[in-house]
């Protein structure tokens, strides 16, 4: 279990045993993820509870909904449009000009 001194406990997928270690091999397998989430990791202090809680939603996670929601997570889409600006309004263009001779390059 790792605290270090702050934050919250919790309990690593490497330090789970017996009915712990398949709960967190079944959520990496129902879930597609290579570790188990820090949610997880903290209510595993309390194992019962999570045993209970992960049964309670182990359903909807295997539902079509939940992987269309997951896909979106997996694979976001990371296009962006950049804006376009117009710099004529944004800056005086002659007075521009007129600055570039006060330039001095190195």
């Amino acid at each position: 279990m790792f605290n270090a001194g702050y934050g919250v406990p919790e309990i690593f997928d490497k330090e789970a045993k017996g009915n712990l270690k398949a709960i967190y091999q079944d959520i990496q397998t129902v879930l597609k993820v290579p570790v188990v989430n820090f949610m997880f990791r903290s209510l595993a202090l309390y194992e019962s509870f999570l045993s209970e809680a992960w049964t309670q939603v182990r359903s909807n996670m295997l539902t079509m909904e939940m992987e269309k929601a997951a896909d979106k997570l997996r694979y976001p889409d990371i296009s962006v449009k950049t804006p376009g600006i117009e710099w004529a309004n944004v800056y005086d263009v002659s007075s521009d000009q007129a600055n570039t001779t006060d330039c001095f390059y190195i």
